[in-house]
C-alpha cells in the first residue's frame, strides 16, 4: 500500500563536512565570499606562524649580529637587537589581537593589512642594519654563515605563502642578504656557489608564488565545498522542520549511523536509542525494505507498522544504496516519514464506503458482496442462505412529522434491535432510506427464517421513545433463498424485493416468502406499464360522468369525471389498477391533464348552472406546473373556474403538505372549488376541516350504507355535517343507492346526493341528456 509523503530528491552528504580549523572561526551563519575567506585564511596563516617568525627572526638577527659586529660597534648592534626584539613582540600581539577580535566576524582587508604592517616593520628592523652593513663594508664577514643566514631568511617565508607580498617581502630580505655576499664588489665566492645562490633565489621565490596560488585555490575550493555542505544542512533542517517526514542513514552493516528527530519521536524511541542499532530490527522486521538492504538495491514508500507506548503507527520509508567515488558500498540512506494520519485517513474513508453513516451498518454495496460470496459458498455446499428485506413501515409520516433529526435517531433504535434480534445468525445492512436486509447463514430449516423474520417484526413494532417523543412503526418483510430462488446477487434482491412488495400489499408489518407467481405479476405489471404508456397517445382512455343532484329539488347540478381505460385486449381495466400504477410510472401528470382538458372541453356544452368534479391525486398537487394546467384548460375550454370543481382526498395531508396547500390555496384564488373527498376514512378526517380551503365535504359511501343499521353512525354523520356548517361547506353523500338512503341522508342535511339511485357514470353523449333533461324527471327515470 502506497501512501503520497511529502519528500525531497536525493538528500546527499548527511554527515557535515568538516571544514580547516581556520575557516571554521572566520564564518558566520551567512555566505561568505571568496576574498572574506582569502583573508580570514591570511590572518589565521599570521596568528599560526607569527611566534615561529618572531623566533626565526630573533635567532637570524643573532647570527646576523655575530657575523657583522667587525663591522659594527657594539653601540649600534645591542640597540638593533633590542628593537628587533621590540617589533617581534609587537607583530605576536598586534596579530594575536587582531585575530581574536575578528574570530566569528567578516575579515576586512584593513586587518590583513595592519597584520601584514606589523611583520614588514619586522622584517625591515632585521635586515636593514646587516644590508647596510655589508654594502659599505670593505672586508667582507665569513661568507658561509652570511649565505646560511640569508637562505634561512628565504625558507622563512614559506609558511606565509598565503600572503604572497608578506611572503616575498620576507624572502626578498633573505635574498638580499645572500645576494650581498654572493655577488658583492667585495664577495670572494666562487663562481659554482654564486650559482647555486642564483638558483635557490629562483626557487624560493618560484616556490612562494606556487604556494599562493595553490592556497587560493583550497581556499576556493574549501569556500565551494562549505556553502554546498551547509546548503545541504540547511535543507536538511528545513526539511526536518516543516515535514512529518525526516532523514536516515546506514551503515554496511545495517546500524544507523542517522536519524532525524521526527522518525525517532515516530518509532516511540529517542534518537540516542536508535542511533546504533539495526534498521530493520528498529522497524520490526519488514520484508519488503530487508530484502531491498539485502540485494543494494533502490525502494520506495515501502510502509511499516510499529507498535508504540501510544499505539500504532504506520511509516514509509524511502531509500538508495550508497556508493563512494571509488565504487565502494558504504550503506543507504533515505527518507522516512509518519503516514499514521493518512493511513488512518484512508481507513476510515473504506470504512464509510462500505458503512452506513448513519447506523454504521454495512451500506448496499457491502451487502451485495456479502450476497455475491455468499453465493459462491452456496454453490460449492449446496446449502441455501436466507436473504430478508427489510421496509418500515409509517416511518415517513413519523419523519415527515418531527423532522429529520428524530428520524434518524429512529433508523438507529430500529438498527440497534435488529442488531439485538440476529445477533450471532446473520449480518444486518442498510441499503437505503428505510431500507434494511439481513443476510442470514443458517436458513435450514425454513423455519429458523420465518421465526426470525417474526422476531424481527415484533421487535420494530415496539414503542419508541425519540427525544421525548412517543411513536410506533412498522416493518414488513419479504424473504428470497439464495441458491434456490437465485444464483446472481441482482436477481436475489429483486426477487426478495419481490416478496417486501407482497408483503405491503397484504397488509403491512407481515412476512412473505418470494414464490413464482410474485415474477409472473411483476412481468404482468411491467407489461401493463408498456401499454399504459401507449394509452394515451392511442386515445383509449374515456371519461364517464356520474350525476350530483339537489338532496331538496333532485335537480342534476352537477357530474363527477371518471376516468376509465378501454384497453383494446383487457376491456375496460380498473382505475384502482392503473391509477396506482401511472402513479408510480409518472405517467399521472400526462393523463391527469388530459382528464382536465377533456372534461372542462365537455362542460362547457352543458348548461351553465351543471359543474364538473375532477379527482387529484397528491403527486399532481405537488407538481408545480398543476396550476398553469388547470388554467390553460379553462382557457381552452372557455368556462369560468368557478364551473370547475377539484377533488382531494385525505392523503395530501400524510407527509409534507406544504406543496399541496400551496398549490389548492392557488387553484381557490383562480376560482375552482375544492372539495375533500372520501371523508372519514382517512387520519384524524376531522382535523383537516381547519384548513379552510375547501368549499365541499364529501361523506363516503360506506358511512351512508353503515347508517342503515348502525345508530351511532347516524350521530357520526350528523356531527360532521354540523362542523361543516361551521366551516360554511356544503356536503355531498356518496354512495347513495337507495331511496331510503336518499330519504337519511337528506334528513340529516345533507346538500348533495351522489349514487347509483341517481345514476351511474355514463359517457359523454348520456351525461349530456341527464344534464338537459327537465329536474322533475331525474329521479323517475333513477327509477
Amino acid at each position: 500500500m502506497f501512501y503520497s509523503i511529502p519528500k525531497i530528491q536525493r538528500v546527499r552528504g548527511l554527515s557535515r563536512l568538516l571544514a580547516p580549523t581556520w575557516l571554521k572561526r572566520a564564518h558566520n551563519p551567512v555566505a561568505i565570499s571568496t576574498s572574506t575567506r582569502l583573508r580570514a585564511a591570511q590572518l589565521s596563516t599570521f596568528a599560526r606562524f607569527s611566534r615561529l617568525l618572531a623566533a626565526g627572526g630573533l635567532i637570524i638577527s643573532v647570527f646576523i649580529a655575530f657575523a657583522i659586529h667587525p663591522l659594527v660597534s657594539a653601540t649600534t648592534l645591542v640597540p638593533w637587537l633590542v628593537l628587533v626584539l621590540l617589533s617581534a613582540r609587537l607583530m605576536i600581539r598586534s596579530i594575536d589581537t587582531r585575530h581574536s577580535e575578528l574570530v566569528g566576524q567578516p575579515v576586512s582587508t584593513r586587518a590583513v593589512v595592519e597584520a601584514a604592517g606589523s611583520i614588514l616593520l619586522f622584517i625591515a628592523l632585521w635586515v636593514g642594519l646587516p644590508i647596510h652593513a655589508l654594502s659599505h663594508a670593505e672586508v667582507q664577514p665569513p661568507a658561509t654563515l652570511i649565505m646560511v643566514i640569508g637562505c634561512a631568511a628565504m625558507a622563512l617565508a614559506v609558511p606565509i605563502a598565503v600572503e604572497p607580498i608578506v611572503a616575498l617581502a620576507w624572502a626578498t630580505a633573505g635574498a638580499v642578504l645572500l645576494s650581498t655576499t654572493c655577488f658583492g664588489p667585495n664577495a670572494a665566492v666562487p663562481q659554482a656557489t654564486r650559482l647555486a645562490a642564483a638558483g635557490y633565489i629562483i626557487a624560493i621565490g618560484t616556490s612562494i608564488l606556487l604556494l599562493s596560488r595553490t592556497a587560493f585555490e583550497q581556499i576556493r575550493q574549501g569556500t565551494s565545498d562549505y556553502e554546498r555542505a551547509r546548503a545541504n544542512e540547511l535543507l536538511v533542517k528545513e526539511y526536518e522542520e516543516q515535514s512529518t517526514g525526516g532523514l536516515w542513514q546506514i551503515d554496511t552493516t545495517n546500524l544507523l549511523t542517522y536519524l532525524s528527530p521526527s522518525v525517532a519521536l515516530a518509532l516511540g524511541q529517542s534518537r540516542g536509542q536508535l542511533v546504533g542499532c539495526s534498521l530493520p530490527m528498529a522497524l520490526g522486521g519488514h520484508p519488503g525494505i530487508g530484502a531491498a538492504l539485502a540485494g543494494r538495491v533502490s525502494f520506495a514508500n515501502e510502509v511499516a507498522q510499529i507498535e508504540t507506548r501510544d499505539g500504532k503507527r504506520w511509516i514509509a520509508l524511502s531509500g538508495d544504496p550508497v556508493y563512494d567515488d571509488t565504487g565502494i558500498f558504504r550503506g543507504f540512506r533515505g527518507t522516512a516519514d509518519d503516514v499514521t494520519e493518512a493511513h488512518n485517513s484512508q481507513e476510515k474513508m473504506r470504512e464509510l464506503a462500505s458503512h452506513d453513516v448513519l447506523t454504521s451498518l454495512p451500506n448496499r454495496h457491502s451487502m451485495r458482496r456479502m450476497v455475491e460470496r455468499a453465493l459462491l459458498a452456496s454453490g460449492e455446499s449446496g446449502k441455501p442462505f436466507g436473504l430478508l428485506y427489510l421496509d418500515l413501515d409509517g416511518f415517513k409520516p413519523v419523519n415527515d412529522t418531527f423532522g429529520h433529526l428524530r428520524g434518524d435517531q429512529l433508523l438507529k433504535e430500529v438498527a440497534k434491535r435488529l442488531l439485538v434480534e440476529v445477533a450471532g445468525r446473520g449480518t444486518v445492512g442498510r441499503i437505503g432510506g428505510d431500507e434494511f436486509v439481513v443476510l442470514m447463514r443458517d436458513s435450514q430449516p425454513r423455519d429458523n427464517v420465518a421465526e426470525l423474520a417474526k422476531r424481527i417484526v415484533a421487535a420494530v413494532s415496539q414503542p419508541y421513545d425519540v427525544e421525548s417523543v412517543h411513536v410506533r412503526i412498522g416493518v414488513s418483510v419479504g424473504v428470497a433463498f439464495g441458491g434456490e430462488d437465485a444464483t446472481s446477487e441482482d436477481e436475489l434482491f429483486r426477487k426478495a424485493d419481490l416478496a417486501l412488495y407482497d408483503a405491503k400489499d397484504s397488509g403491512r408489518s407481515t412476512v412473505r416468502f418470494f414464490e413464482p407467481r410474485l415474477e409472473t405479476n411483476a412481468q404482468e405489471r411491467v407489461r401493463l406499464e408498456a401499454e399504459l404508456r401507449d394509452a394515451l397517445r392511442l386515445n383509449q382512455f374515456e371519461l364517464y360522468y356520474q350525476p350530483v343532484v339537489s338532496a331538496e329539488t333532485q335537480e342534476v347540478t352537477g357530474f363527477e369525471a371518471l376516468l376509465r381505460w378501454n384497453h383494446p385486449a383487457r376491456g375496460f381495466v380498473s382505475p384502482a389498477v392503473f391509477i396506482p400504477l401511472a402513479e408510480e410510472s409518472g405517467l399521472i401528470g400526462d393523463i391527469g391533464a388530459w382528464a382536465l382538458r377533456t372534461a372542462c372541453r365537455d362542460a362547457a356544452t352543458w348548461p351553465e348552472r351543471i359543474t364538473v368534479a375532477v379527482n387529484l391525486s397528491t403527486l399532481q398537487l405537488n407538481m408545480r406546473d398543476l396550476v398553469g394546467t388547470v388554467r390553460q384548460a379553462l382557457y381552452r375550454a372557455r368556462m369560468p373556474a368557478s364551473r370547475l370543481e377539484l377533488e382531494v382526498t385525505e392523503s395530501i395531508f400524510l407527509g409534507d403538505s406544504s406543496v399541496a396547500l400551496e398549490t389548492l390555496n392557488a387553484l381557490r384564488e383562480l376560482g375552482c372549488r375544492i372539495a375533500l373527498d372520501d371523508f372519514g376514512t382517512g387520519y384524524s378526517s376531522l382535523g383537516y376541516l381547519n384548513k379552510t380551503v375547501f368549499h365541499k365535504l364529501k361523506i363516503d359511501g360506506s358511512f351512508v350504507r353503515a347508517a342503515n343499521k348502525d345508530k351511532e353512525m347516524v350521530s357520526i354523520i350528523q356531527a360532521v355535517i354540523a362542523l361543516a356548517r361551521c366551516f360554511r361547506m356544503t356536503v355531498t353523500a356518496e354512495g347513495v343507492e337507495s331511496r331510503e338512503d336518499y330519504d337519511r341522508m337528506r334528513e340529516l342535511g345533507a346538500d348533495l346526493i351522489q349514487g347509483y339511485l341517481f345514476g351511474r357514470p355514463v359517457p359523454y353523449p348520456q351525461a349530456t341528456e341527464f344534464a338537459k333533461a327537465p329536474q322533475s324527471t331525474v329521479l323517475q327515470a333513477a327509477a
